[in-house]
């Protein structure tokens, strides 16, 4: 699947992104039986996606979009064994509602082309009261972090900014498990960019992965159980979060030093 104008594969319900039911449905109180409906329990697998976002910049090569929150707690889907690259935003995007997703073996590569604030892979507005999603496994290398101005991809007033990660759990997004991750080339010399970021809630298990580039956790509930950080190889340190100190976060037995990333590819 290649030179794509925008998104390779889309899974979505009724709602599209930030919509909300009066912007879709005419009668809000008993809107129709589709309100309810997603597409769950498919699997996506083997697929080689490239050239993507060549018109409409502000996607994926696989999207899973917003689900009804009745959904939750419904296993998810699959995406797995996939090569992607070449992508001119992320490669692997879940938005709102999202659980019971297992994302693994996937190769993502070249991604974040020309726009900002994404990943490799990019999760965002999970809330904890979800079943648990998996990202495993993953190869994920040369993420880039391109200069944009927030007006050219309609976010907002003109802001020229870089912001680009890796993995990426945003938005509050929490009861992930992450591990067993390779990701590299993946820091520009901003402080926004890096191997790792959660941006938010809480409950998130990040473990025994090679990360070469900074690991953020930031903006942790305290209202939740913390994101624990273990385990993990990791190059260019630890941010540790706030409110909590580095103890109340669980970032203990990582190592920070390593051999070249290139000896650690000959072995992949």
């Amino acid at each position: 699947m290649h030179d794509l104008g925008g998104s390779g594969i889309l899974l979505t319900s009724a709602l599209f992104g930030f919509q909300r039911k009066y912007e879709m449905y005419t009668d809000t109180i008993t809107p129709p039986k589709a309100a309810g409906m997603a597409p769950l329990q498919n699997k996506i697998t083997k697929n080689k996606i490239y050239n993507g976002g060549l018109i409409r910049y502000y996607g994926a090569a696989i999207q899973l979009d917003s689900r009804p929150s009745s959904t939750i707690f419904e296993a998810g889907n699959l995406i797995s064994h996939n090569e992607i690259y070449n992508i001119s935003r992320c490669g692997i995007f879940a938005f709102k509602n999202q659980g019971g997703n297992l994302i693994e073996y996937n190769l993502i590569h070249d991604v974040m082309l020309r726009v900002v604030d994404g990943g490799g892979i990019h999760i965002a507005a999970v809330d904890s009261n979800t079943n648990k999603t998996f990202i495993e496994n993953n190869t994920i290398y040369n993420v880039f972090c391109p200069m944009v101005k927030k007006a050219e991809q309609d976010l907002g007033a003109a802001k020229t900014y870089r912001h680009s990660y890796g993995i990426y759990l945003d938005i509050k997004t929490s009861n992930v498990e992450v591990e067993n991750n390779i990701i590299w080339g993946c820091n520009w010399g901003v402080e926004k960019s890096g191997a790792f970021l959660v941006n938010g809630g809480g409950n998130n298990d990040i473990s025994k992965n090679n990360f070469d580039g900074r690991v953020n956790i930031i903006k942790q509930e305290k209202l939740k159980s913390p994101t624990r950080v273990l385990q993990n190889t990791v190059s260019q340190g630890l941010v540790k979060s706030l409110p909590y100190d580095q103890n109340e976060v669980g970032i203990k037995g990582n190592q920070t030093n390593f051999k070249s990333w290139k000896d650690l590819a000959e072995k992949i």
